[in-house]
């Protein structure tokens, strides 16, 4: 997906259908247009990435031709946990530190995910991160290893970076991540996905 041909024009939809629902976005978000028009987002985690997010469903109600919406939150009962970027030493650490109830049941232990940062040869690493998660109720989802350099490289994501290869919505959230420490907020990514869109739509109707 480069250079927007697979996008479409918010001018698609008329005010003929109340209510139009799009995907395959996984956070929800309404588009401007003559109608009500939204994409309804994924109701769970789709990967570890979307782990501080709130998922919801949207409820439609439909009388006479108009349309409201309201969102509702998904509880999630199974928590996704992570530790790092940091040294082995403190990843292992802070792992030993998490206090969790080990009566808990399998089906609702926390997920981890869990980032070490190394500036060389760890041949240890994995068999110290499990060691650590023995008899822990919690589930492994993966353990990264990143490099000090790679680490400092990120806190620019545009650093090295082809632009045509990267998705218009990845770089704002990069950008807004790196400058204010988390994720833009749903109603700003839905205003910069709606900016996008009345971009994209001028550019093709000149």
């Amino acid at each position: 997906m480069v250079g927007g041909e697979e996008a479409q024009a918010a001018s698609l939809f008329d005010a003929r259908p109340a209510y139009v629902a799009l995907g395959h976005l996984h956070r929800p978000q309404g588009i401007t247009a003559a109608t009500t028009v939204r994409y309804a987002g994924s109701p769970f985690p789709l990967s570890s990435a979307e782990r501080d997010y709130r998922h919801s469903i949207a409820v439609v109600r439909l009388a006479q031709g108009a349309c409201a919406v309201d969102l509702m939150p998904i509880p999630r009962p199974v928590a996704f946990l992570s530790v790092g970027p940091a040294p082995l030493d403190e990843a292992v650490a802070a792992i030993e530190a998490l206090d969790l109830d080990p009566t808990m049941p399998g089906e609702i232990w926390p997920f981890i995910e869990i980032a070490v940062r190394i500036e060389g040869p760890e041949p240890h690493l994995q068999s110290r991160i499990l060691g650590a998660l023995e008899n822990k109720p919690l589930r492994l989802v993966r353990i990264l290893s990143v490099r000090a350099e790679a680490s400092e490289a990120a806190k620019d994501p545009m650093s090295g970076a082809d632009l045509a290869e990267l998705a218009p919505h990845d770089v704002f959230a990069a950008l807004f991540r790196r400058d204010y420490g988390e994720a833009p907020a749903e109603d700003l990514a839905a205003a910069f996905a709606q900016l996008l869109v009345e971009t994209e739509t001028a550019v093709e109707d000149r």
